[in-house]
């Protein structure tokens, strides 16, 4: 059975023109799906995490919405549906340019992947950097053996978000909360230390979510301590 709408009418009526305009199925053969129908069952399958084959009676084909998936992001669909809502966001102060949140991780690629000639095998790394409230603004995938800090550096180059109007997009927070192995970034034509303002423990993925949601520095540091781990040095950088 169909399931609720993931996409509301009023978020449909701002996603409707960062998609491609609907084309009109060929003469004689089966009418060609609806961008809407389609977004959700492309949203079903990201949001339960099931295989495409299982995807319900009442969205279009699995086929059909795997096809466009990747499709839309060979476009850079995707990308400019999530930069241009980063941009609302912004217009309306709701984006948080204090502190920018960087971690990343490692997915070993048993079928394929990005060669690399990390001790983890063939795999990739991603990072992903999050504004001071939790929202991610930019991430990047690399190979494994890609180092730490090149990573970091390019992360945070991906971050644009689009001003209303004229001029280049947003790309600069005030400062960047990183783990140990992060210290150091580019600015401008010289590579210096360094990104962090923290020097973080290892464990770091698993403790994220208190961190993002953190008020303050002081809330981040008193966080660390209360569950028994100790802050490293304290490390600042500007941009």
């Amino acid at each position: 059975a169909r399931r609720k709408p993931f996409i509301s009418d009023e978020l449909w009526e701002k996603i409707t023109p960062l998609l491609p305009p609907e084309k009109p199925g060929k003469r004689g053969g089966r009418p060609r799906c609806n961008n809407r129908e389609v977004l959700e069952g492309i949203l079903w399958v990201l949001k339960t995490g099931a295989p495409w084959v299982d995807l319900p009676q009442g969205y279009p084909s699995s086929t059909t919405c795997w096809r466009r998936l990747v499709t839309w992001e060979e476009q850079g669909i995707w990308l400019n549906i999530w930069q241009t809502f980063l941009g609302s966001l912004d217009e309306k102060h709701l984006l948080d340019w204090k502190e920018f949140f960087v971690d990343g991780s490692f997915s070993p690629a048993k079928k394929g992947g990005f060669a690399s000639a990390a001790k983890k095998g063939k795999g990739t790394k991603w990072m992903v950097a999050t504004d001071g409230k939790g929202i991610p603004v930019a991430l990047h995938f690399e190979s494994a053996s890609r180092a730490e800090i090149k990573l970091l550096e390019t992360t945070l180059a991906n971050v644009r978000v689009p001003k209303k109007g004229p001029g280049r997009p947003k790309n600069k927070p005030q400062r960047v909360i990183a783990e140990e192995d992060m210290t150091a970034i580019r600015t401008g034509g010289d590579f210096e230390p360094v990104a962090s303002i923290l020097s973080f423990p290892t464990d770091l993925p698993r403790r994220i979510e208190p961190l993002k949601m953190a008020e303050s520095f002081e809330d981040i540091e008193n966080d660390i301590k209360s569950n028994g781990l100790s802050p490293g040095l304290e490390i600042t950088a500007d941009f």
